[in-house]
């Protein structure tokens, strides 16, 4: 142990300071994946990580269908409407989503947004700008 100690030592402080060490969080989501299917690990990921985020927008985020490398999702509340929907999607739900879930490719949004009654950030009115 002499011999080994400073050189895991070493290694592990390597690794903690690269970045790439897993978080007790990181450590916690992975146990709770194991064994779930693909469309199971993508509900957990939105009931733990996505949805409560979305909630604080006053909307939320349901899994229609998983197939085919895509998840199907339809945006409630705040989120149906919103100027800022696409952002969340593509660059808030997708990317967390395919870090932890590789076989999932893309997210597709199946949302009407012209039906959303209190979108959280309102589209402007464009004839306000016509003049």
């Amino acid at each position: 142990w002499n011999d080994l100690g400073p050189a895991i030592e070493s290694i592990l402080t390597s690794y903690l300071i690269s970045g790439q060490a897993l978080t007790p969080e990181d450590v916690q989501d992975q146990m709770m994946l194991i064994g779930r299917n693909t469309r199971e690990k993508v509900q957990y990921l939105l009931d733990t990580h996505i949805n409560p985020g979305v909630a604080q927008h006053g909307g939320s985020v349901q899994v229609i269908d998983v197939k085919d490398g895509g998840v199907y999702v339809r945006l409630h509340g705040g989120c149906q409407g919103c100027s800022a929907a696409d952002f969340t999607l593509k660059q808030g739900i997708e990317t967390i989503v395919k870090r932890v879930v590789p076989e999932i490719k893309q997210i597709i949004d199946l949302t009407n947004h012209r039906a959303g009654l209190n979108p959280y950030y309102r589209q402007p009115d464009r004839e306000q700008f016509a003049n």
